[in-house]
């Protein structure tokens, strides 16, 4: 007796088939409806964009295009003027950055000077021998400019790192105290220093430099006068400005907006291959200090209450 075998059961290749089918289909379909999303969420955000911006010039938009959402009939539409010619993104001119060393022997007022113009603030307790890059944006002129200002500690330093501060920055304050003969003696040798290695970089005009006497306001302590002062001004040829850090802001402030317009007018005339400016593993080393200013504001760029908070942990 023979047993008849059982049927074997095929699989349904062709309904198989189309189901992958149909899901990669509908795959497909999804991934289109959702880039169209997004394009139609772009186009909304630029209608919403071009809005602000045309209601920020002060524009008179009609209500039909506002409504509709279509940027086309936006864009053709004239029945807005505008206040003022519109200009590109990219037109705007970037934000430029000065590089400004302070010099100058230890407790003539040189972190004073530097915080006073970044902060406003009078800071009589510091270490005098930390060396900081401090790093502040402000409006000048309706441009934003970057300041990076170099505050040397003022001692007998190694002959390289003096030479990559000199040739790290565009321009120099040389300050000294009117309550310090020796200090005042060391402006001339620093002003030498200067002006040798930058001549020796074959540049076409020497950087700019001006002598800031510092703590007029302690008259009753002076021990160089204003006339050796211009003297000495005339002697190497240099702008000097005699201020007191302690008293104001204004006078600070002047100091470094007048070799701020001495920089800019030195790069404009100067060939592009000297604006290049090389990178110092030995200047990345010093540590750096942002300050949290807004352009064109006329409060602090940032507060503290004394000069340790600003230090590093």
């Amino acid at each position: 007796m023979f047993l008849r075998p059982s049927p074997i059961s095929v699989p349904n290749f062709t309904t198989s088939y189309q189901t992958v089918l149909w899901a990669a289909v509908d795959t497909r379909a999804r991934r289109r409806r959702r880039r169209q999303e997004v394009r139609l969420c772009a186009a909304r955000a630029r209608v919403c964009v071009m809005l602000l911006l045309l209601s920020s010039l002060g524009c008179s938009v009609c209500v039909s295009c506002a409504r509709s959402g279509s940027v086309t009939s936006l864009l053709m539409s004239s029945h807005f003027a505008l206040s003022r010619t519109l200009r590109r993104t990219g037109s705007f001119p970037s934000a430029r950055t000065v590089r400004i060393v302070i010099l100058g022997q230890g407790a003539v007022g040189k972190t004073a000077l530097a915080v006073r113009f970044i902060t406003r603030r009078f800071i009589g307790e510091y270490d005098p021998t930390l060396e900081t890059i401090y790093r502040h944006e402000l409006a000048i002129g309706g441009e934003a400019v970057n300041f990076e200002i170099l505050d040397t500690a003022g001692q007998e330093e190694d002959a390289l790192l003096m030479e990559e501060k000199i040739k790290w920055a565009d321009g120099f304050l040389v300050v000294y105290s009117v309550t310090d003969r020796c200090s005042f003696d060391e402006v001339m040798r620093l002003c030498f220093l200067v002006n040798h290695i930058h001549s020796r970089r074959s540049c076409p005009d020497l950087p700019p430099v001006i002598i800031v006497a510092n703590k007029k306001d302690l008259e009753f302590d002076r021990m160089v006068s204003v006339e050796e002062g211009e003297s000495l001004s005339h002697g190497l040829k240099l702008p000097l400005r005699e201020i007191s850090v302690r008293d104001g802001w204004e006078e600070t402030a002047g100091v470094f907006h007048a070799l701020y317009t001495d920089i800019v007018q030195q790069m404009d005339k100067s060939p592009p291959s000297f604006r290049r400016r090389g990178v110092s593993r030995l200047m990345d080393k010093i540590p750096r200090i942002h300050s949290n200013a807004a352009l064109g504001s006329t409060g602090r760029s940032f507060s503290f209450s004394s000069f340790r908070d600003l230090l590093p942990d």
